[in-house]
């Protein structure tokens, strides 16, 4: 059974733990995670939309065209 949950918001501290459980908070303090849309570099400042797709954790800066392509299911 796959279950789908939408979060419209995520409070700082909860956003650290969702990445950590994914081991992603080092790569994102470093600068080494990319938008799945369009490749900018995702800071904790421009980070928009979070997708799990196939165990893994996809992350989308905050631009409206890739939001809008997280919230489609991504590409």
């Amino acid at each position: 059974m796959t279950e789908t949950v939408q979060v419209t918001a995520v409070r700082d501290r909860d956003l650290e733990a969702i990445l950590g459980r994914f081991g992603l908070v080092e790569k994102m303090n470093d600068g080494l995670l990319d938008c799945e849309s369009c490749t900018r570099v995702l800071t904790w400042e421009n980070l928009g939309a979070m997708l799990v797709k196939k165990k893994k954790l996809v992350l989308y800066c905050d631009l409206s065209e890739c939001i809008e392509c997280a919230a489609k299911g991504g590409k």
